[in-house]
């Protein structure tokens, strides 16, 4: 089972990083309402792409994003993430997304929650060979 992931993975992995590259260059600070609606409207259409129904809650500071899957089994599963970070508008355009030469990620929030398209990889996966 290890290897069939770690293959499935390997295969997602330009994906991946594409949507990485998408979120990373959303500026999204924390109090910008209008990046985390534009981060979240992405999130919520590959959700969506999933099977998800989505839906988005606004507060004067952000925009919330609320999927929920529906699954066949007994047990809920919650993942909590967040597309926020502690960087002001204007970032992303001085600090882009990039893989360097080691394969390292650099942009403003990749370490961070940004890379929350794993997730989204992971489920795929599961929802199409496991479950």
């Amino acid at each position: 089972m290890k290897d069939t992931i770690k293959e499935y993975l390997a295969g997602q992995y330009d994906a991946y990083v594409k949507d990485l590259e998408t979120l990373t260059n959303i500026d999204s600070g924390n109090g910008d309402l209008q990046g985390t609606e534009a981060a979240n409207k992405f999130v919520a259409e590959k959700m969506q792409e999933l099977g998800a129904v989505t839906e988005f809650r606004y507060n004067d500071r952000a925009c919330h994003l609320i999927s929920r899957l529906k699954g066949s089994g007994k047990l809920s599963i919650l993942l909590v993430a967040h597309v926020d970070t502690v960087f002001n508008r204007g970032e992303a355009a001085k600090r882009p997304f990039k893989v360097d030469e080691n394969g390292f990620a650099w942009g403003p929030g990749v370490g961070d929650d940004k890379a929350t398209g794993s997730y989204l990889r992971v489920k795929s996966f599961a929802e199409s060979r496991i479950f």
